[in-house]
């Protein structure tokens, strides 16, 4: 567990699970296998991170994307009770693993962008997510999963093809458009 400031990480072993909880900390810049956040408090990305394992919010835990991209290769989960688990700013969060993943938030998921570019396996929505600029489809599939994307008035999405598609039997794409 980190708490305070750090100033050297080495975080990529298989298995190991980095913690921030504190007061208001800043994710280091480096490469995590597992990475959570606990607490009450609004952590604060501190450069573009890859997590080449899962990212969890616990708790009442925010974290803040800013203009940061956070590149996932293993599952978004947040059990936090905090309105805006996920503060993205104009940040991107994009999954490139090579196995099935899913996002899971016990509430609504609201993003900036979201990038799916995966040689194998798809995304799986596990809660409503609504996308403010771009749901961007380079090469891997979204499973709806019975959830809704909502892309309200400024949201698009971006590059769908044979190879990177939006699927599934129950959910839908929502998007606002003036007519006329």
């Amino acid at each position: 567990n980190l708490s305070g400031t750090v100033t050297t990480c080495t975080a990529t072993a298989a298995g190991n699970i980095v913690t921030y909880i504190g007061a208001s900390p800043t994710v280091k810049a480096t490469t995590y296998h597992h990475l959570q956040v606990v607490g009450n408090d609004l952590a604060t990305l501190g450069a573009n991170t890859t997590i080449n394992g899962d990212l969890n919010l616990k708790n009442g835990a925010s974290l803040s994307l800013g203009t940061r991209t956070i590149t996932l290769k293993g599952n978004f989960v947040s059990t936090s009770t905090a309105t805006s688990p996920l503060v993205s700013g104009t940040g991107t969060l994009s999954f490139t693993g090579t196995t099935e993943q899913n996002i899971s938030s016990a509430t609504p998921l609201s993003l900036y962008n979201m990038t799916i570019n995966k040689a194998s396996g798809d995304v799986h929505l596990n809660v409503n997510t609504n996308i403010a600029n771009s749901l961007t489809l380079t090469l891997g599939d979204v499973d709806l999963n019975g959830y809704t994307i909502n892309l309200s008035t400024t949201g698009a999405l971006v590059s769908e093809s044979e190879t990177a598609r939006v699927k599934g039997a129950t959910g839908s794409i929502v998007a606002t458009r003036n007519v006329g």
